[in-house]
């Protein structure tokens, strides 16, 4: 299934996270903007979107600034749980199953850069990296700052299933730079970085990554490439792709999926990887969630006369 969202005006809709609570209550967050009454286009900026199983609703989550919301665009959301949803961009938010509640982060902690992304085991130890190679680890109600020995703007992270170990990942927007962190448990230490086209083991740009039990997965360049997570085996590229991968996710290891800048969403069942949707240029995929049951990728469609927020449902049979 495709959904799009937009309206008719100059002004794009982009979606630009997903989260899948279950097949029946997923979250998806960007920047909506919708066409009024009369069929003209709404200035009013929504940034949350809602499936309950049956149908979206587009909703207004409010940042807040000296007690005056604003309603920005969310750069990411990650679900703990139905009644534990974190939101974050230009602020931290906080949906604990009736109200939205803004969450302050001290100023010496993260700075003025966009936050681009959370991961965590629970709501009381997560973290959340942003441009600038800033970190921060939200842990007991207290926020702390990461040390992460990098400028590069982090676009990702994943950690395993305990949490004894997180990677990083990102580059900057000039394409200057690109590089790997990994947590240990004690300190966060550049595994890769590069500033040249191609550093082995990736091909350029480190854009995505993520963990299962055996292996880590990275998206780079135009392909996906997987590292034992023990022993000395060396890393492999697995998937080539036509254009950057900007989001790996899964539920196990025999159930990965890949979003696409070209459009495209890759299927990955453990055996092999399949194509599942077609390559429609210039409609990029920002994001992909995984479920046992379902996928989906959000982005925009710019094949339209206008810009418009997509968001494909893909539903195993």
């Amino acid at each position: 299934m495709t959904f799009e969202f937009g309206d008719d005006g100059a002004r794009g809709s982009t979606l630009k996270d997903v989260a899948i609570v279950n097949d029946s209550n997923i979250w998806a967050v960007g920047e909506i903007y919708l066409n009024d009454s009369t069929g003209q286009p709404d200035p009013t900026r929504y940034n949350l979107i809602v499936w309950d199983g049956v149908k979206w609703e587009i909703k207004r989550v409010p940042y807040y600034y000296q007690g005056e919301p604003f309603y920005n665009p969310i750069q990411s959301v990650f679900s703990f749980s139905s009644n534990d949803i974190w939101f974050c961009g230009n602020g931290v938010i906080n949906w604990d199953g009736k109200k939205y509640t803004p969450v302050p982060i001290p100023s010496n902690i993260l700075g003025s850069y966009q936050m681009n992304k959370i991961w965590g085991r629970n709501s009381n130890n997560f973290y959340i990296i942003e441009n600038g190679g800033n970190i921060a680890n939200y842990q007991n109600n207290n926020w702390s700052i990461i040390i992460s020995s990098t400028t590069t703007d982090l676009l990702d992270i994943w950690g395993n299933s305990d949490g004894s170990t997180i990677w990083a990942c990102g580059y900057d927007m000039d394409y200057s730079q690109s590089c790997i962190l990994k947590f240990d448990g004690s300190d966060w230490q550049t595994i890769w970085s590069t500033h040249a086209v191609s550093t082995p083991p990736y091909d350029y740009l480190v854009s995505t990554i993520w963990a299962g039990d055996t292996y880590l997965y990275v998206g780079a360049g135009d392909g996906i490439y997987r590292t034992p997570l023990k022993g000395n085996d060396s890393t492999q590229k697995v998937l080539s792709l036509q254009l950057d991968p900007h989001r790996i996710r899964g539920s196990a290891e025999n159930n990965m999926a890949v979003a696409c800048d070209d459009g495209s969403i890759w299927h990955y069942n453990g055996a092999t990887w399949f194509q599942e949707t077609p390559t429609v240029l210039f409609r990029p995929l920002y994001s992909i969630a995984v479920s046992e049951n379902t996928i989906i990728g959000v982005g925009f469609d710019a094949t339209k006369t206008n810009i418009k927020g997509i968001i494909l449902m893909g539903r195993r049979n």
